[in-house]
């Protein structure tokens, strides 16, 4: 499907235009339920940036020796922070104030459905306007935080709320008491622990006899600072920065092929047999993906695997139920002449049991095995859910091992290892230089920890910077792992379950406020988007009414992100999982 014929969809659903900006120039909502008419306030203000770090607006600084016009140079990619900050003209001199990186923090204990965010006077803070408050991330212990990278000596007057959904304001509580103030001054890192005192409470501040005085003090603060400090010209802070997404993947439009299910390989690799080149049969449906709009190509596993793929033996070996390197590289290099990118699919958090490095610790024990270290063994049968005997003696002896989900025969790498991590990225690199893949989908990306995905982007992007990084995410909010240092997008399973189950219900609420989530939490990357896959039912199996799986197609690709089709979900397949 076209970009056009995309934004059409989009621009049906949405009632207007393309532009996910908001124009405020309306009554805006303060604390107190006060209203405002600021016709100073009207402006165009995009949606806020969500990052591994949290929030970040920054203002790009123009190039003191050059002139670059600000505006045009806003639009680069890769911009390091001593480059951004808050530029203003004294005395004829240029001059830079460097942003200060602010954590605020406040424990609340939340309902079902409710988040807490941050909401303030400023710009930056969406001025009152609630339908512009930050979210914040919860942590253990019912905390709530988000990082804001905040210009310097500035007073920021700002409070907390409780709300629900993240569309118009709707059931929203107020922190009590008067409202909070901060002064960045020229700090370059401050931590903000507020406390949320509950009305009522003994110790709650709108109690306190003291309560109207200080809000007025706060007020006052607020006002003198806002007429009198600044002596320079305010420059707005933008409220968000380019993807760091590869642009191409913008508009990509996906098709997933499971190779062992979509060519009929055997369902079991005994390791002795002959090389099978079941790849070629890939080249029958060039025209019939080209027909169908596709321009990248996923591909599940293809490493040398016993069953089904996830049990990986050779990273540097294709299958033999599919073929081999070299078939691998030409049907590569035949997808790229018809303009597709391909992606595939990266198996790095476990390996199968007849892995060289898993086999050698079986066969000589873990004492004696250099790999023992690769994985997270134990001695004791309780340490892990996965038991192995050794082959040394009389196989009496053993060891406990992590293995993914319970499942013996898949365990765990130790990603702390330097000698797995490197293992892992010469694989990740080999595919991208060698065979000349556009970019990996890693499996299970949400079970490991975000500081290994930072490495590993670092040693792909610098192998083929237009590669493009898709975590496996499922639950929790995905910028924890995608941002400008960690992976570029996430397979979107929290809107994928919204867009079959408002279907059965006939609850367009939660297809809404799913995709409103999107929009708030997830503007700064394009997630991918899907309808089923191979760890899912397939969406005419799904769905009550077959017919809604078009209704389901459509708005698929007109929901913002990567559309990502099953091979077959666009012919009407059913299929369920097996027990």
């Amino acid at each position: 499907m076209s970009l056009s014929t995309r934004n059409i969809f989009r621009a049906c659903l949405s009632g207007g235009g393309f532009d996910h900006s908001v124009h405020h120039n309306a009554s805006k909502l303060q604390p107190g339920g006060a209203q405002t008419n600021d016709v100073n306030s009207a402006q165009l203000v995009s949606r806020p940036l969500r990052s591994v770090a949290g929030f970040a607006r920054y203002c790009w600084a123009p190039s003191l020796s050059t002139g670059v016009d600000r505006q045009a140079s806003s639009s680069r990619h890769g911009r390091s922070r001593s480059s951004m900050g808050l530029c203003y003209t004294l005395e004829g001199e240029t001059v830079l104030d460097p942003l200060v990186a602010v954590k605020f923090k406040v424990q609340r204990t939340v309902s079902f459905g409710q988040h807490v965010a941050l909401v303030g006077k400023s710009n930056l803070l969406g001025k009152w306007n609630l339908e512009d408050a930050i979210p914040m991330e919860w942590e253990e212990g019912d905390n709530w935080t988000v990082e804001l990278d905040m210009p310097s000596w500035e007073m920021v007057e700002y409070k907390y709320i409780v709300r629900s959904g993240f569309g118009s304001p709707k059931d929203v509580t107020w922190q009590p008491g008067p409202n909070n103030l901060l002064n960045t001054n020229r700090h370059t890192l401050v931590t903000v622990e507020d406390t949320w005192e509950e009305e009522g409470s003994r110790h709650c501040r709108a109690r306190s006899p003291y309560c109207q005085e200080a809000a007025a003090a706060v007020a006052a603060a607020s006002e003198a600072f806002d007429s009198k400090a600044p002596l320079r010209p305010r420059v707005a802070t933008e409220r968000s920065i380019p993807p760091s997404m590869p642009p191409w993947s913008v508009d990509a439009v996906m098709y997933q092929i499971f190779p062992l299910g979509f060519l009929g390989a055997p369902c079991e690799n005994d390791l002795n047999g002959p090389i099978v080149p079941r790849l070629a049969q890939l080249r029958n449906y060039y025209s019939y993906l080209q027909d169908l709009g596709v321009n990248c190509l996923y591909f599940g596993p293809i490493f040398e695997s016993v069953s089904h793929g996830y049990d990986t033996i050779n990273h540097f070996k294709i299958d033999r139920r599919l073929g081999d390197m070299d078939l691998l590289k030409q049907i590569v290099s035949e997808l790229h002449a018809l303009g597709m990118r391909v992606v595939l699919d990266g198996v790095f958090n476990h390996t199968g049991l007849k892995h060289h490095a898993f086999d050698h610790v079986v066969t000589n024990g873990p004492a004696e095995s250099p790999y023992a270290g690769w994985y997270r063994i134990g001695a004791r049968k309780t340490d892990h859910k996965g038991w192995v005997a050794t082959k040394q003696g009389d196989g009496s002896s053993g060891f406990a091992y992590d293995c993914w989900e319970g499942h013996s025969n898949m365990p765990c790498f130790d990603l702390s290892n330097p000698e797995v991590r490197q293992l892992i990225f010469s694989v990740a690199k080999f595919y991208l230089e060698e065979v000349g893949i556009d970019g990996w989908r890693l499996d299970v990306a949400h079970q490991i920890d975000p500081t290994f995905w930072a490495e590993f982007r670092a040693e792909c992007k610098a192998a083929k910077p237009d590669c493009l990084l898709v975590g496996e995410l499922m639950h929790g909010n995905y910028t924890t792992w995608v941002g400008p240092n960690h992976l570029d997008s996430a397979t979107n399973f929290q809107l994928s379950h919204a867009l079959w189950s408002s279907l059965n219900h006939c609850n367009m609420n939660e297809l809404a406020e799913a995709i409103l989530r999107d929009d708030v939490l997830y503007s700064s990357f394009h997630p991918m988007n899907f309808l089923g896959n191979h760890d899912t039912p397939r969406i005419a199996s799904r769905l009550q009414n077959p017919i809604h799986t078009h209704l389901a197609t459509v708005l698929l690709f007109a929901s913002r992100g990567m559309p990502a089709l099953y091979y077959g979900d666009e012919l009407g397949m059913v299929g369920n999982k097996m027990a």
